[in-house]
């Protein structure tokens, strides 16, 4: 996913609005993909004075974009690769 349509998906969610001055927000997705899209929305959150407390991501979708050169930031905090839920203190 390209820059420029991570921030449409943004727009479209009014993020980071929608998020500000709340407790915990929760954002779901339906492709990880390389996991550009997370660490964008993290970003995104981190740079945010107005931000939740608490940022929670649910993504569905498959771990194998893994094993592309560009997931090295992914693989450094997330270095399991099994099924389920994880967490990330990021």
């Amino acid at each position: 996913m390209t820059d420029s349509s991570t921030s449409a998906l943004f727009v479209l969610h009014a993020l980071p609005s929608r998020w500000q001055d709340k407790h915990v927000f929760t954002f779901v997705d339906h492709c990880f993909g390389d996991g550009a899209r997370v660490f964008a929305l993290l970003r995104l959150w981190r740079e945010d004075p107005s931000r939740c407390e608490r940022l929670h991501v649910v993504v569905t979708g498959g771990l194998s974009l893994l094993d592309a050169p560009s997931s090295e930031n992914l693989k450094n905090i997330w270095p399991m690769r099994m099924p389920g839920v994880h967490r990330i203190d990021a």
